[in-house]
């Protein structure tokens, strides 16, 4: 879960242990953000919110097939926030063991994502907000990764089940 301000800089994170952390980068003055096709399912949530928080109502999006993004408005004493929950349907630990198996980068993860979603190159780096021969080089480097020879085989070796 995260605590979001109106600009969408985190103000809150809690961890899977429960307990709420204010982030580090807000003490040291840097803004610390979402990653980007998480902030733009929140921001296609809450374009049509007015400015009264206390009218608004949860929204859902999924900007890939592993993820629920859910944002929530919240009464803060001098300002609306917005909540944020991420979750993963049954199964999404596919990514995880890819990434360990493989050490896939999170980018290399989103882009893997949306190929599975079937989007094309130009739409991977739309999403992205990154060029399509940015996304050639993620598929490149998950190609070289995983020891596959074209994307057909690199999805199976990463949706392959393993152990462990």
């Amino acid at each position: 879960m995260h605590v979001l301000d109106r600009e969408l800089d985190l103000v809150l994170t809690w961890g899977s242990e429960g307990h709420s952390t204010t982030t580090a980068a807000n003490h040291l003055g840097l803004r610390r953000r979402l990653p980007t096709i998480i902030e733009q399912a929140v921001r296609e949530i809450i374009v049509a919110w007015t400015s009264d928080p206390a009218r608004e109502r949860m929204g859902v999006s999924h900007p890939v097939s592993f993820l629920t993004v859910r944002a929530q408005p919240l009464l803060g004493v001098s300002r609306p926030f917005v909540g944020v929950l991420l979750e993963r349907p049954a199964g999404g630990e596919v990514f995880g063991k890819a990434a360990r198996s493989f050490r896939l980068s999170p980018r290399e993860l989103e882009a893997l994502a949306l190929l599975l979603d079937g989007a094309t190159l130009n739409e991977i780096a739309d999403k992205m907000q990154i060029t399509s021969s940015t996304v050639q080089d993620h598929i490149k480097s998950m190609l070289d990764k995983t020891e596959s020879r074209n994307r057909s085989e690199l999805l199976a070796k990463v949706l392959r089940p393993r152990r462990g």
